[in-house]
């Protein structure tokens, strides 16, 4: 889900948003306040969760207590359940690597060492426990980056992208994602 899309301060529900608003009138014109609330505003956690593309993004029948987002017919659970790659998907991958098989311990317990700290470009960190060593790496940009990993992964456990192989020196896409077994 994305924050709210709200163009009326009236679609808020936040009492603080109004009275921020009643002050904010006297110094700032409705568009820049609207832009400053839709990125700020307690409602962005308070919106109606979106079920599927129905009325309401089928929270309810009947009038729910927030306008739900607009985006709600491209972006919803039902949308996000159907589709390999989203994020819905991403995270329920992730949710059970950590928690079930041969990683769990080293996930949940192992020792963290962060890799390569002065990239600004990458977040790559390693756990390790007994003889277990998993190697994060994630690209937090929107252009490809390349990385020599300091050793040859044995296991490819997540990729966000689905087309990363072995190899020691790779190419990461934007926004990639990998979880590494050594």
């Amino acid at each position: 889900m994305t924050n709210v899309d709200y163009t009326d301060i009236n679609d808020f529900n936040d009492v603080w948003v109004k009275n921020y608003y009643e002050k904010a009138i006297k110094r700032q014109s409705p568009e820049q306040i609207l832009t400053h609330l839709r990125r700020t505003s307690r409602d962005n956690a308070r919106t109606p969760m979106q079920w599927d593309d129905s009325a309401s993004a089928g929270f309810t029948t009947g009038k729910p207590h927030q306008k739900p987002v607009g985006n709600y017919k491209e972006i919803n659970v039902k949308q996000q359940s159907e589709d390999p790659s989203s994020i819905l998907n991403a995270y329920k991958h992730l949710i059970r690597l950590r928690k079930h098989g041969h990683l769990h311990s080293v996930l949940v317990n192992g020792d963290f060492k962060l890799i390569s700290p002065k990239n600004k470009d990458l977040f790559v960190f390693e756990r390790k426990k007994d003889d277990v060593t998993v190697l994060v790496v994630a690209n937090f940009r929107a252009h490809e980056i390349r990385y020599k990993l300091p050793y040859l992964p044995k296991a490819i456990h997540y990729d966000n992208y689905g087309l990363a192989e072995i190899s020691k020196e790779i190419v990461l896409l934007p926004y990639q994602a990998l979880v590494l077994e050594k």
